[in-house]
């Protein structure tokens, strides 16, 4: 039997209706740094699989095994 592997995706709307400025590639960054962190210290949890720029939003992907364990973990990231 397979396992299903789900997304939990990380949408911020950017400064412009393009692709953001050196400001919004920063807060991305600042974002992800405290995900890719708690990701790290839970293998097997799921993975941060970069972002992308465009149309005036940011998105950051992450997949795993188990998208409500990932979201909680990727949201309590921040609280750190």
């Amino acid at each position: 039997m397979s396992r299903d592997t789900h997304a939990v995706l990380v949408r911020l709307r950017l400064s412009d209706n393009d692709l953001g400025t050196e400001a919004d590639e920063k807060l991305v960054e600042y974002i992800e740094c405290p995900i890719r962190a708690a990701l790290d210290e839970s293998p097997g949890l799921g993975v941060w699989d970069g972002h992308e720029f465009g149309g005036g939003r940011a998105v950051i992907f992450c997949y795993g095994h188990d998208g409500s364990i990932l979201r909680e973990t990727i949201e309590e990231s921040y609280s750190r």
